[in-house]
């Protein structure tokens, strides 16, 4: 399976224009997995107004409906979080689609302190079945909390897609040690531009990557927009493994709660 990661950075508020970059750099490549950045059809720093009528509904509307036309004509299973409404609730939604459609979806559960001023945390941690592989979805701040992709581990995640929008270089270290812990493949899909409202400006650092299961970085981008890839030819059991056990969920599940 060929895995990647598409670093681009967002025009704020249009999903037209970034959307059709999105489509730019799949003609370029021909790709089983892409994972694209944390909110990457409308940028992160939205005022309020702006924010409920850029939101949609999953899967009707605009962004998950362009996914899926993607999917569809490039023969690609996409992950990338959006703003996604539900009645009177605003969730940040890593929606996942493939040639057969739409997919599922995840809801960031793990949500910084001025995020839950504005959004509902989801509830569920799932996995997916892609082309035969089990790939669980988190979204950027989640990777920090062993947890998560704990959660996925338990359900056998042998990839786990990471939809984020980085700009601490710790959180690489992060991710390296889930790759190791659980065993799994990890793909950073992370934004080269910065955002800015008001006086609040951030800065993302790209270098977006594809971890190994024993941590080593397999390929990392640097601060220009592209795919980065690579071609993986046998994935860590769904079972999964350490050094000194031959069944890590074994281990995990005697942590149960009662």
């Amino acid at each position: 399976m060929k895995i990647g990661a598409l670093q681009i950075g967002s025009v704020r508020g249009n999903k037209e224009e970034n959307l059709l970059n999105v489509e730019k750099y799949l003609k370029s490549k021909e790709i089983d997995l892409l994972v694209l950045p944390e909110l990457f059809s409308t940028g992160y720093f939205i005022e309020e107004e702006e924010r409920i009528r850029l939101a949609e509904k999953v899967p009707e509307g605009t962004t998950t409906q362009k996914l899926i036309e993607l999917s569809i004509k490039y023969s690609v299973y996409i992950v990338g979080a959006i703003i996604e409404k539900e009645n009177e609730n605003l969730y940040i939604t890593a929606v996942v689609t493939g040639p057969e459609g739409y997919i599922g979806k995840h809801r960031k559960r793990n949500l910084t302190s001025s995020e839950l001023k504005i959004y509902t945390r989801g509830e569920d941690s799932l996995v997916f079945d892609i082309k035969g592989i089990k790939v669980g979805v988190i979204i950027c701040f989640e990777g920090w909390f062993p947890e998560s992709v704990r959660a996925l581990t338990k359900q056998g995640a042998q990839i786990i897609a990471h939809t984020a929008l980085i700009s601490s270089s710790k959180t690489y270290g992060i991710m390296k040690t889930r790759a190791i812990e659980n065993d799994s493949y990890i793909v950073i899909a992370n934004s080269p531009d910065y955002e800015e409202i008001g006086k609040e400006k951030i800065e993302f650092r790209g270098e977006s990557q594809i971890i190994d299961n024993n941590g080593d970085i397999l390929i990392k981008g640097n601060k220009t927009e592209g795919i980065i890839y690579t071609e993986i030819l046998e994935f860590p059991s769904s079972y999964k493994k350490l050094p000194d056990s031959d069944n890590l969920l074994d281990e995990i599940f005697i942590y149960r709660e009662d």
